[in-house]
């Protein structure tokens, strides 16, 4: 029985078949291209695998990059930094100084630092992702380059937003074995084997206690008045910035006095 209508050739049905099979392909690539958009302008894919395989992508990580770009360290320390920053090979200071990077005049932008891990290296490893150890936001902040005793050189991945100036300082820090004592501020490196601390202050006043290690920011201390307190880090060197009016003093846990 027959619905009325003239039945079609079966090249034709074929014909008709294929070209919705193409169409409805054709239709799935676009929504999943434009949904990869969507979630890569939302940060969605940041960090991924999906994200990672964009070796030339402008907007790549510096270390993703099939050549990352070499950021070169003048004479006079200076380094420029173009929009989308690069790595810097900065070599041991010979003195056995730390080194900071500072930003320079004008700078308002925002910039990463990070620092590749031991035995690690992005050639080597397509999920390599380096440790972030500061950030910068205007100009005269600063990230210190703590040496790492198995290192000739520190392997500095720099993500900048805009075009910017840094600078490669030597600072000279005292030398802490077991303890020190003070008035006002100080910067303090202990190099030994212990990981722990006692921080004494007597005054009034703020007192303030930074610290840094080749891992980035570790643990502070902010407190008022007289305090009693101790802190502990996973690795070292550390590097302790002291910022206060009134005395005090610090001794390393496990040390003992020459």
């Amino acid at each position: 029985m027959s619905n009325g209508g003239t039945p079609l050739d079966a090249p034709v049905v074929r014909r008709i078949r294929v070209l919705t099979v193409l169409a409805w392909m054709a239709g799935a690539l676009v929504a999943v291209f434009t949904a990869w958009g969507a979630l890569d302008d939302l940060g969605v894919l940041e960090g991924t695998p999906i994200e990672l395989f964009r070796p030339d992508d402008p907007d790549a990580y510096p270390w993703e990059r099939a050549e990352p770009r070499e950021l070169a360290i003048a004479d006079d320390g200076a380094i420029e930094v173009p929009a989308g920053g690069g790595v810097i090979h900065v070599p041991t200071d010979r003195e056995g100084r730390i080194q900071q990077l500072v930003a320079g005049e004008g700078f308002d932008g925002w910039i990463d630092v990070s620092l590749t891990p031991p035995g690690e290296s992005p050639e080597n490893d397509e999920y390599f992702w380096p440790d972030s150890i500061g950030y910068m936001s205007s100009a005269g902040d600063q990230v210190f380059l703590l040496p790492r005793a198995d290192a000739a050189e520190l392997e500095v991945w720099i993500e900048a937003d805009e075009d910017a100036v840094l600078r490669l300082d030597p600072i000279d820090a005292r030398r802490l074995t077991a303890a020190s004592s003070g008035e006002g501020d100080a910067l303090l490196l202990y190099e030994g084997d212990h990981l722990s601390a006692r921080v004494v202050h007597r005054g009034d006043g703020i007192f303030f206690v930074d610290t840094f290690t080749p891992a980035g920011d570790g643990p502070s201390v902010t407190e008022s008045g007289s305090i009693d307190q101790r802190f502990s880090w996973d690795e070292g060197p550390i590097l302790i910035r002291i910022e206060t009016d009134g005395a005090w003093t610090i001794e390393i846990d496990g040390e003992t006095a020459g």
